[in-house]
């Protein structure tokens, strides 16, 4: 039997760290590693889960320190990186979205014996920041695939018609929703049978009826249109349990997130693993799981963060990172509506991809490997 590995980090609030979290520890469980979940505040549970996951969570739940050695896995930001006294292995979980770390993160990340991130582009980004790329590992993500089921019944999405692209982030310019804003509403007619639905999540201080106030502002005063002759866009204000995040994207047609930077990309896996084709940026950790073949990926230039980005972020001053191309998403978009046959195929393609690579049991496997050395 393996060591005791002690993973702590936020677990039940709705933050992508916790749900990323929940699944790597499910994932380690479901290979027969011995893991304790150390929730982190905010610990009150914020999010509705499936009553088996939450019911395992809390039975793998760690209930006091470990007298004996163990390794502890800290997923988070560098600055709550620590090495514990009684740990034999110190693990930290990070990732990065855009093309430059921070010098106070390398700093961090030096006290630690082993750093997992998502993706091939953090490796590669944190051993250019002088990171010793031997303890830098690629350990993607992980889902419950068999919740990823295209035959569960679609929410109903009031509003929505025609065919429907759906787009799920967190309000911030980080994920481009004002690029996929403006190539929407400039490549297609009010009167064309086809629907923008936009799945919000807070950001920060901001709730969701601030950004949909922030989005009709943008419509109005930067693209110079009435909200009320565009074409067709909706927002999903109701809050959505765990379980019912497969029933959405079954709602919808296609997927579409013209982000600027990922660490991984969440919405995308399941979207991909629901088998919707999928329009995303051709940049960053999503280029791990989306290809030619099972995606469309919008082209980019490198750009230093914008203004109004680093007002929402400080430390993102001086970062560089994708500005996606309005022109080329449009033709995507609009390639996706014309083209059903090739974009099924897609989907069908990226859906196989998905739980072949990213079910809990290869991702614990991967992590398996990495604690038996």
């Amino acid at each position: 039997m393996g060591p005791l590995v002690v993973w702590s980090s936020p677990l039940f609030n709705r933050s992508s760290i916790a749900e990323e979290a929940r699944n790597a520890i499910l994932a380690l469980d479901s290979v027969g590693v011995r893991v304790r979940a150390n929730a982190l505040p905010p610990v009150p549970l914020a999010t509705s889960l499936p009553t088996a996951i939450e019911a395992r969570l809390k039975a793998l739940a760690l209930r006091e320190e470990p007298d004996y050695p163990f390794v502890h896995v800290m997923h988070g930001t560098p600055g709550m990186l620590h090495r514990h006294p009684r740990a034999m292995r110190h693990v930290a979980r990070v990732m990065l979205e855009t093309a430059t770390v921070p010098a106070e993160w390398a700093q961090q990340l030096q006290q630690m014996d082993d750093i997992w991130v998502p993706c091939s582009f953090n490796v590669d980004l944190f051993a250019e920041a002088g990171v010793p790329a031997h303890v830098l590992h690629a350990v993607p993500e992980a889902l419950q695939a068999e919740l990823y089921d295209p035959a569960v019944m679609p929410l109903e999405l009031p509003g929505a018609t025609g065919f429907i692209f759906l787009s799920v982030f967190g309000w911030t310019r980080r994920k481009g929703w004002d690029v996929l804003i403006r190539a929407f509403l400039e490549e297609f007619r009010r009167d064309e049978p086809v629907t923008l639905a936009l799945k919000i999540s807070p950001y920060w201080n901001r709730s969701v009826p601030d950004a949909v106030a922030s989005l009709r502002s943008f419509v109005r005063d930067e693209l110079g249109r009435e909200p009320a002759g565009a074409p067709r866009i909706v927002v999903i204000e109701f809050e959505l349990a765990a379980a019912d995040v497969p029933r959405l994207y079954a709602a919808a047609d296609a997927f579409v997130l013209p982000s600027r930077g990922e660490g991984w990309g969440r919405p995308y896996m399941e979207a991909m693993a629901m088998g919707l084709p999928t329009i995303g940026t051709r940049w960053s950790g999503n280029l791990d799981f989306m290809n030619d073949d099972n995606s469309y990926l919008v082209d980019f230039r490198l750009v230093p963060v914008s203004e109004e980005a680093c007002r929402e972020r400080s430390f993102l001053r001086g970062h560089r990172w994708a500005e996606p191309s309005v022109e080329h998403l449009r033709a995507l978009m609009r390639r996706v509506l014309d083209h059903p046959s090739e974009a099924r195929a897609k989907g069908q393609r990226a859906r196989a991809d998905i739980l072949a690579r990213y079910a809990w049991r290869p991702v614990g496997e991967r992590m398996a490997e990495l604690l038996a050395r």
